[in-house]
């Protein structure tokens, strides 16, 4: 899911947009990690709740950016993708490494091998449909994986 924002300046630029708004896409994805980051902080909300909002958040920001692929709804699906990481990543992090305490530096290993892993996978998958400018098929089945992540969630953690 994250690895799909690799191709928001790509689908942008698609569109006919300078690469200021192209990258601007990643701009106010790092403005949405920063602004639900201090959320994630303070919300008190549990841990199960911050990631199912946060997953819900990604799912979302995908959903936008497959269903409209224009300017505005591509900015607005990168703060989405940038709060949903937010609200995902570190409670998935810290139940990751909750679960078996003593294995602690073995679940981080695997928690960041599959996050990478993950992102690594997006772009490769990604990529025929990226080339062919089929952005939406790209970020629907983004879209798709991220609710299955999602469900995951309610019952996992």
């Amino acid at each position: 899911m994250h690895g799909s924002l690799t191709y928001f300046p790509a689908a942008l630029e698609r569109l006919g947009t300078g690469y200021a708004v192209a990258g601007l896409s990643v701009g106010v994805f790092g403005l949405g990690v920063v602004v639900a980051s201090r959320w994630v902080q303070t919300s008190g909300w549990s841990r199960r709740r911050m990631m199912v909002v946060g997953g819900a958040a990604l799912t979302g920001a995908l959903t936008i950016a497959a269903v409209e692929p224009g300017i505005p709804g591509m900015l607005i699906a990168a703060v989405l993708l940038g709060a949903g990481f937010a609200a995902t990543h570190a409670p998935l992090q810290a139940w990751a490494t909750s679960v078996a305490p003593q294995g602690r530096t073995i679940a981080v290993a695997f928690f960041v091998g599959g996050a990478l892993a993950g992102a690594a996978a997006v772009t490769a998958l990604g990529s025929a449909s990226a080339s062919a400018g089929d952005f939406g098929v790209l970020f629907g089945v983004a879209a798709v994986v991220a609710l299955a992540f999602t469900l995951a969630l309610t019952r996992r953690t």
